[in-house]
């Protein structure tokens, strides 16, 4: 999943919180970038789940979601 954050304080947050959730694998977040990626599981987490605790610190738009 791509998606993009406009809040500097989102990103430190946000990984934190995703680091704890079952399913999440990896992710590589970057304010600066506005670009972000996020490998999960989606038989253990949804992603609407990824998009809640993403965007509860700030605005997130998701650009793709893609299986790979």
């Amino acid at each position: 999943m791509e998606i993009t954050f406009f809040c500097p304080s989102c990103v430190p947050a946000v990984a934190e919180n995703l680091r704890r959730q079952p399913g999440y694998v990896a992710r590589d977040m970057s304010y600066r970038q506005k670009m972000s990626w996020i490998i999960y599981d989606p038989r253990k987490i949804s992603l609407d789940r990824i998009l809640m605790i993403a965007g509860g610190n700030g605005a997130v738009t998701l650009f793709s979601d893609e299986e790979i």
